[in-house]
């Protein structure tokens, strides 16, 4: 009689434990937590790659900025007026700071100033020396212009652009409006232009030690996890190994005595 309630009291406990529903139980938490950590790492390097992209926006459109106020607003104005006089002073002195300055700042590829003329966008000065295949004449219209490069014209602000492809690559151009100090108009935009492949790649460059930081969270996680299943595991065995000590405990009592 012993015996039969030992063992009708077991099969009760086996059946109130359910060992398969438990372990569907443990494995939807597993699952529900890694998502929860794989999403939060997602969020992590998504506001990370954010904070880079703003930050190197922001610094592009003070670069262009403070390199707008070197240019004199009344030379600009002259070749504006008339596009084929490139032997004034004021020409040749704004075309040599264009070229020393991306000679000297290594992210800038090009930087020029163009003007606006019945319509259309023209470029009135830019960086490239006369003999160069990217050189540009002055008045000649720029075709590939986008509808941001009006932005400056429109606004009075200063812009940084998409990616944009022209016949030269596809650069992130700073736009920043070149102003007449007299009356505040705005009398033509000077552009910098950088390569869009190494500003993508800096910016990756700069994700780095969020991406290191982001696979070390992984590791320990995952680690954390298979340590949890070995233990859980590990239980499980220790469990059966009891359940099977106390049934021979109850059903070979004097055996049991004998092999102690």
């Amino acid at each position: 009689m012993n015996i039969l309630s030992a063992m009708a009291g077991k099969q009760g406990q086996n059946k109130a434990d359910s060992p398969n529903d438990l372990k569907t139980t443990q494995n939807f938490r597993f699952f529900v937590l890694t998502l929860i950590i794989l999403l939060l790492n997602g969020l992590y390097l998504q506001f990370a790659w954010n904070r880079y992209v703003n930050i190197a926006s922001y610094e592009a459109v003070q670069l262009v900025e403070s390199l707008e106020s070197i240019f004199h607003p009344e030379h600009i104005a002259e070749i504006l007026d008339d596009t084929n006089d490139t032997d004034k002073p004021g020409y040749i002195l704004a075309k040599n700071s264009l070229t020393k300055l991306v000679e000297t700042i290594n992210p800038i590829h090009f930087a020029y100033i163009y003007g606006e003329r019945d319509g259309n966008l023209i470029f009135l000065f830019d960086s490239e020396p006369i003999n160069s295949p990217n050189y540009v004449s002055p008045g000649q219209i720029y075709e590939e212009a986008d509808d941001i490069h009006w932005e400056p014209f429109r606004t009075g602000e200063s812009v940084l652009t998409k990616p944009i492809t022209d016949r030269w690559g596809t650069w992130i151009s700073a736009l920043a409006p070149v102003k007449d100090p007299s009356d505040g108009t705005i009398i033509s935009v000077f552009a910098i232009d950088f390569s869009a492949s190494e500003w993508f790649a800096n910016l990756r460059k700069q994700m780095i030690p969020d991406i290191v930081i982001s696979i070390c969270i992984l590791i320990l996680y995952f680690a954390f996890i298979h340590i949890r299943m070995k233990n859980i595991a590990l239980r499980s065995l220790n469990k059966k190994y009891l359940i099977m000590k106390h049934y021979i405990e109850v059903c070979f009592p004097r055996r049991l005595l004998v092999l102690q």
